[in-house]
């Protein structure tokens, strides 16, 4: 949940931010459709790399409302040095991210080869083209 954090945060005093495959769409419907209705009252969830989370009833309320793109559009308003870099192979974020292209972002890198955990040569590529951007 980094890039939606960064959007609450001040960011006067950065120079640029770069996001790793953000999320998109309707974060609520998102967890509703993944974890069930029950998931408004917490939840011991398995991620899709098999590890243990609990989603709690404080969590799930926070995310009430929040549509990526809306928080991004805003982010963009007041921000302009934003890039973003998306696995080519992603397994975690949905469909919905496909949106996220069309906003004016100052850079927009598909990463070939990777997956949602940037590891190997993916990783690698990344590392030298956010050095590139400082």
């Amino acid at each position: 949940m980094g890039c939606g954090i960064v959007t609450r945060l001040n960011l006067n005093a950065v120079g640029k931010v770069i996001f790793v495959a953000p999320t998109a769409g309707n974060e609520s419907l998102r967890l509703y459709r993944r974890y069930g209705s029950n998931i408004v009252d917490g939840k011991l969830t398995v991620s899709t790399d098999g590890r243990k989370k609990y989603m709690s009833k404080e969590y799930v309320a926070s995310m009430q409302g929040i549509v990526w793109e809306d928080e991004y559009r805003a982010l963009l308003d007041r921000y302009h040095e934003v890039y973003v870099f998306e696995a080519e192979n992603e397994e975690i974020v949905g469909e919905d991210r496909f949106a996220l292209r069309k906003l004016p972002f100052a850079g927009y890198t598909i990463i070939p080869g990777a997956t949602h955990n940037l590891h190997g040569e993916a990783l690698e590529r990344f590392i030298v083209q956010c050095s590139d951007l400082l």
